[in-house]
């Protein structure tokens, strides 16, 4: 099994460098020394970035993601636990975000 680092160095080599690979892994939550200081909102921010870049192209995800943070109500962990059908409907429709259901 290869380690993380190799694993860090051969991303990095595809990406621009190790600089521009940190930039993308989270901007937002890689800025931040101690992650426990970070809210829940961007926890479920994090991940659904990481769960929509899986599959699609990067750029594509980063080029829409305020969008994504505008339709997910800047992912408001209240919200978007309660999220109802009608809302869910909506985002299937919503040109902001990449509109795949089962990712949704």
């Amino acid at each position: 099994m290869r380690s993380f680092d190799e694993i860090f160095d051969i991303a990095a080599a595809r990406k621009g460098g190790a600089a521009a690979l940190e930039k993308l892994l989270d901007p937002e939550l890689g800025q931040q020394r101690d992650l426990t200081r970070a809210s829940d909102d961007r926890w479920l921010s994090g991940m659904t970035r990481a769960i929509f870049q899986s599959g699609f192209s990067w750029k594509v995800i980063e080029a829409k993601w305020p969008g994504f943070e505008e339709a997910f109500k800047g992912f408001d962990i209240d919200a978007c636990a309660m999220m109802s059908d009608t809302w869910f409907d909506a985002l299937l429709q919503d040109t902001r975000i990449v509109r795949y259901g089962a990712k949704i």
